[in-house]
């Protein structure tokens, strides 16, 4: 099992998301911030599974919220860092 830690840009712009829906919305904020934290608990257990990036970064894409969180896996001393979120913005 990999340990996770966080980068505080991801902690800021999570926060920043979060703060931003509740303003409107405070139930769906939390449904949203425990999404996230549940694709981020599979991490521990199955940390290969979403698409690779450059130099052993990943992704993990929230289709329904459409976030994506970018991570770095460390194999030596089984470790993950999440290191940042961002919004995906719609086309039109």
């Amino acid at each position: 099992m990999y340990q996770l830690s966080f980068e505080e840009r991801f902690i800021k712009k999570l926060k920043e998301i979060i703060d931003y829906i509740a303003l409107d919305n405070y139930l769906k904020a939390v449904e949203i911030k425990d999404f996230i934290f549940d694709y981020i608990k599979i991490l521990k257990h199955y940390p290969l599974l979403w698409k690779r990036l450059a130099n052993n970064y990943r992704q993990i894409v929230l289709p329904k919220y459409r976030y994506k969180i970018v991570y770095k896996i460390n194999k030596q001393d089984k470790t993950i860092l999440i290191y940042s979120i961002r919004r995906e913005q719609q086309k039109f």
